[in-house]
């Protein structure tokens, strides 16, 4: 344990709790951000097939083609991510 090789054993001890706190805290929030990172693209994808109107929806409302259009419209890859920040933000505190 990392712990304990710098600080010696009794002293590990104290800060023991601290480190376990820390650990759920940076393990909660690595889930969320990966969690996120697949959730976003879902969302813009879902949204897009929302906002389509008839005739367009039925000629483009397959997942694939609407990842096709977004990123052609939206300038690559990066359109798949828009608002993931605001949306790590937003779960980070929980």
């Amino acid at each position: 344990m990392l712990v304990k090789a710098y600080f010696g054993p009794k002293e590990a001890h104290a800060y023991l709790p601290l480190v376990l706190i820390l650990s759920g805290a940076a393990a909660g929030g690595l889930a969320a951000v990966l969690a996120q990172t697949i959730m976003v693209p879902m969302d813009i994808i879902s949204q897009h097939q929302i906002i389509m109107n008839t005739s367009s929806y039925k000629a483009h409302a397959a997942a694939l083609q609407v990842v096709h259009d977004v990123m052609k419209k939206d300038g690559g890859i990066k359109g798949l991510y828009q608002g993931l920040g605001l949306s790590i933000m937003s779960r980070l505190p929980t």
